[in-house]
């Protein structure tokens, strides 16, 4: 089953209440990533959207 990427305003909203430190070593992203993407700076690759979709829907560290 295929599950939709998250919008970018989903992903800023599902992030401003968790550890982003945690996020960005679970997913592989940076964390300087991870501040730009909540405080709306700059725009993020759709590659990203879709580890940060998955990762929120539950994915595994194997699966991101």
């Amino acid at each position: 089953m295929t599950k939709k990427t998250r919008t970018l305003e989903q992903i800023r909203v599902a992030l401003s209440d968790r550890n982003l430190s945690t996020v960005a070593e679970r997913t592989g992203l940076s964390a300087d990533t991870l501040y730009r993407i909540i405080n709306g700076e700059g725009t993020p690759t759709h590659a990203t959207l879709v580890v940060l979709s998955i990762y929120l829907d539950g994915g595994t560290d194997g699966e991101v």
